[in-house]
């Protein structure tokens, strides 16, 4: 679980991580492609972030399917980010829900988020209904 570059590590601890991991929450993910993102170019990570997306967004299998839960404010930047990424997982082969929540990249929209979306993901991993 992680929110902003939290939701870009909760994501990768979770493709990289070992078979145990069953989900993965992420929040207004920090998901940096050049197309998008050239505001955020001259962050000094930007190249190494960017390229290890491009990476996850190429992918065309997962070697563990893993349940994935992302929101996003629909008023961000990141917002065509976290698209590309909800899609590309689901492509690799993925169980992704993708929702927007009405505000910005900020702690009141993860707050906001984390029900019903992190209640569902949880309940999806345990096996649970209601």
């Amino acid at each position: 679980m992680g929110a902003s570059l939290g939701g870009l590590t909760a994501l990768l601890a979770g493709l990289l991580g070992a078979p145990q991991v069953g989900g993965v929450f992420a929040q207004s993910g920090s998901f940096f492609q050049v197309r998008h993102d050239d505001d955020e170019s001259g962050f000094r990570y930007f190249g190494r972030i960017s390229r290890t997306v491009s990476a996850v967004l190429d992918a065309r299998e997962a070697a563990h399917p893993l349940r994935i839960a992302m929101t996003c404010g629909s008023l961000e930047g990141n917002r065509s980010n976290n698209e590309d990424m909800a899609a590309a997982l689901r492509r690799a082969g993925h169980d992704v829900t993708f929702e927007t929540v009405p505000d910005l990249h900020n702690y009141t929209a993860w707050r906001d988020s984390l029900d019903p979306a992190l209640t569902d993901l949880l309940r999806k991993c345990w096996g649970t209904t209601g």
